[in-house]
């Protein structure tokens, strides 16, 4: 799948490509505004009026995207704890069936889970993650397979009852698992708040023009917190790759080895 540019870029190239614009363009809306016949703009209402909307929109942008990240993020927190779960109660629902089957279904789901861990620990290399992903394909295949035929016979009927449906649910939180991560900030919300900020930067710098001194201190200060802002929102879509990761919440998944090993 392609990702837009805010994705493929390392996150810190791209917070501070804004950080270098936002201060370019104070300085450029500075010069403009000394070449104005009445520099002074900070007196007019209206200028102040517009400004100041200008910057409440910045901020109720960034709170709106950035609630927008940590929801997903707390999403995909979930699903592996979910998947986690319904491994395990698949796995344990192995004991149902006869003796003669257990062996088999018990080597598979030893193989699930081992691709399943795989697909975690293959980070950000996506030549892994799809080779992770389809043997963890190949190995589904295979438990349905056993659990279809096995529940033809009537001694099964009680086994295949429970184990169908918990299969069903072990396929499907891996497969939600699977778009969450995909699930990201849309490009054109990003892109309209890297316009926003921009935009926000060159009217400070415009409307700074006039009785006293600028402050560069406050100046660099607002465009190094803004692009803080926007990279840990960038981040918190990027869990494979950021510093905001989910390896704790794998370990869910990782510590059933324990359980089906034994």
């Amino acid at each position: 799948m392609r990702l837009s540019i805010f994705y493929s870029v390392n996150t810190v190239v791209v917070a501070a490509t804004l950080f270098v614009l936002m201060i370019a363009l104070i300085i450029l809306g500075r010069r403009l505004s000394k070449n104005r016949v009445t520099p002074d703009h900070s007196k007019n209402p209206g200028n102040a009026a517009m400004t100041t909307s200008l910057y409440a929109l910045l901020g109720l942008l960034l709170a709106f995207t950035f609630g927008m990240s940590g929801d997903r993020f707390r999403v995909r927190r979930l699903n592996i704890v979910e998947e986690s779960n319904a491994i395990s109660t698949a796995a344990l629902r192995v004991q149902l069936y006869a003796d003669s089957v257990q062996p088999a279904l018990r080597k598979l789901f030893r193989e699930y889970l081992e691709t399943r861990i795989a697909y975690f620990e293959a980070g950000a290399d996506t030549m892994k993650i799809s080779q992770s992903l389809q043997r963890s394909q190949d190995t589904a295949d295979a438990l349905w397979l056993i659990a279809a035929s096995n529940s033809r016979h009537p001694s099964n009927f009680v086994a295949s009852n429970q184990m169908v449906p918990a299969l069903n649910q072990m396929f499907d939180t891996a497969n939600s698992r699977f778009w969450s991560e995909y699930n990201r900030t849309p490009s054109s919300i990003l892109t309209m708040l890297f316009l926003l900020c921009l935009s926000s930067a060159f009217v400070a710098g415009h409307t700074s023009v006039g009785e006293g001194k600028f402050d560069w201190f406050m100046a660099v200060g607002f465009c190094l917190l803004i692009s803080i802002v926007i990279y840990f929102i960038i981040d918190l879509d990027k869990p494979r790759a950021g510093i905001i990761t989910l390896e704790e919440n794998a370990r869910a998944i990782s510590d059933l080895r324990r359980i089906i090993n034994e």
